[in-house]
């Protein structure tokens, strides 16, 4: 576009330095007789001479008239010329404008979407980074709880077993003092029952208790036999030797009681 102004400029100067070349040449024929006809004496001669410079002045006019139109011609161009080189320029400011402002608002859209976009992936990676760190507490925190929650286990059930021992050596040493050896055979029933389900470390000594109040003539009811039967066979199979002694002496007792 600047080339195209440059050239329109070029011929602007051109056409103006046509038409101050015609002004030149129509002044230098602009001429007055009497200036270059002095008057002189008239004689024959003379009105010869007169008569040929009216007709030069008759043919510098016609070619004066000529000039005049061809200038009047030419500067009618030249302002039509200008006119369509003014509109020209004024079209292509106005394209230029049109086309800068279209360009600037397509860089600014761009600018716009490339900004959202950043904000976006930095929305989703704050989210994600946040999420990670979220997940990585949780986990950590479930971690500690549930270490917390092993040692509270590990206490309680400590303590418990500790209150089961207190309660189990309260029991046994009733049993122990118990004289009826057929008390003393049911009191150790619902303690074995007991064991077989909170701690089996004291199975053993019950089951020999058991064996020796069977020995003392202890004897059990036909539902306490029964309920013998279902305690002995929830127990472990380290057992089975004394569970068999048990259960034949249970059954000589109740051959004995017949």
């Amino acid at each position: 576009m600047i080339r195209l102004v440059h050239t329109i400029t070029i011929a602007i100067l051109l056409l103006f330095a046509g038409s101050l070349s015609a002004q030149s040449i129509i002044k230098k024929a602009q001429v007055t007789p009497n200036a270059s006809y002095p008057r002189a004496p008239i004689a024959t001669s003379d009105i010869e001479e007169l008569n040929n410079a009216k007709e030069q002045i008759k043919i510098l006019d016609a070619q004066l008239q000529a000039t005049k139109s061809y200038q009047s011609s030419f500067l009618d161009t030249v302002h039509w010329a200008l006119s369509v080189v003014l509109a020209l320029v004024v079209f292509l400011i106005g394209y230029g404008w049109i086309t800068n402002f279209k360009m600037h608002e397509r860089d600014k859209e761009l600018l716009k979407g490339e900004l959202e976009a950043y904000v976006r992936s930095k929305a989703i990676e704050l989210d994600d980074m946040f999420k990670t760190k979220l997940e990585d507490a949780n986990t950590k925190s479930e971690e500690r709880l549930k270490g917390a929650l092993v040692i509270v286990n590990g206490r309680a059930i400590d303590l418990n077993n500790r209150v089961f021992k207190l309660e189990f050596d309260q029991s046994y040493m009733a049993l122990n003092s118990e004289t009826d050896p057929g008390i003393a055979l049911s009191k150790a029933l619902g303690l074995l029952e007991r064991c077989s389900k909170e701690s089996l470390g004291h199975v053993t000594e019950i089951l020999n208790f058991i064996l020796k109040k069977f020995d003392q003539g202890g004897k059990l009811g036909p539902h306490e036999s029964v309920c013998l039967n279902i305690v002995l066979d929830s127990l472990p199979e380290h057992y089975n030797v004394l569970i068999e002694k048990i259960r034949k002496k249970n059954i000589d007792s109740e051959i004995f009681q017949i």
